[in-house]
């Protein structure tokens, strides 16, 4: 495993309530984004470099926002910046840690322990990445565990570089081609990983032009997420929002035809507002 992404497993972890009702250690700050959605980090368990992740929307609109953080160790900069899912996400999908959503965003649960989270596409100076999307309600707290902090036996210190707003635009097929080395094999090298290139039904995001660029995406380098406007249309011309939700509910023939070469189920996944959503990769 290379050592710039040695940190960046994610663990959701079962007991993240009884675990926070234990904990002593004192939140650090993160950042803020512009509609108000504040982000601290603490120590879960130093010894095992686990920490928690604590998002707390406190503007009065639902806002979806990125986390771009890196890592530091000994007051150096170790782990440069990047956003949250550029690392890893193929691995992700087959681990049950993440899945791509097609439709409008809808609020997290508030412990996301038992359900992968959301990723998407965002568009950024014409060029599409992969990122976990968090999106919360007015007044919503949602909280996740990552893993990794270590290195060399001490602990590694999250850096944070910004909390930044981004915009649902619209939600479409898109072709990904990944390294399935760096991207998957090192996660875990004894589980499956997708295909190296595989198709995919995704919602896609903007996001105000500058606050984050290509550097901020490094272990993305080598892959390619291209929207394909023509399967787009082949396949996903029949769909129809789902009831109060606004997330495409695709019929299981429609959905092989795009993800036959990564999963051929769809999942369910209960949200905040109690609604059955369904879920494509």
């Amino acid at each position: 495993m290379k050592l710039s992404l040695v940190f960046v497993t994610v663990l959701l972890c079962l007991s993240l309530v009884r675990t926070h009702a234990k904990c002593t250690y004192i939140e650090e700050y993160c950042g803020t984004s512009a509609s108000g959605v504040v982000v601290h980090w603490k120590w879960v368990n130093e010894a095992e470099g686990l920490i928690e992740w604590t998002f707390n929307n406190t503007g009065s609109k639902d806002a979806s926002v990125i986390l771009n953080r890196g890592a530091t160790y000994n007051g150096a900069p170790l782990v440069p910046p990047y956003v949250f899912a550029a690392a890893y996400f193929p691995a992700y999908l087959y681990d049950g840690l993440a899945q791509y959503f097609y439709g409008k965003p809808v609020p997290l649960r508030n412990y996301q322990a038992d359900y992968d989270l959301p990723i998407g596409m965002l568009d950024v100076d014409g060029h599409y990445w992969t990122v976990f999307v968090f999106t919360l309600a007015p007044g919503q707290v949602f909280r996740m565990e990552e893993g990794g902090y270590i290195y060399e036996g001490s602990n590694i210190f999250p850096y944070c570089q910004n909390v930044d707003d981004i915009t649902y635009e619209g939600s479409g097929v898109f072709t990904v081609d990944y390294d399935v080395t760096t991207q998957c094999k090192e996660f875990d090298s004894t589980q499956p990983c997708p295909p190296k290139k595989f198709d995919v039904g995704s919602a896609y995001y903007s996001i105000k032009k500058g606050l984050v660029n290509s550097t901020n995406f490094w272990p993305s380098a080598g892959d390619k997420f291209e929207m394909n406007l023509c399967l787009a249309e082949s396949n996903y011309g029949s769909m129809r929002k789902a009831d109060g939700a606004n997330i495409a509910d695709v019929d299981r023939q429609q959905l092989a035809a795009i993800s036959q070469q990564v999963k051929s189920t769809v999942r369910s996944a209960k949200v905040s507002s109690d609604k059955r959503l369904k879920r494509i990769l």
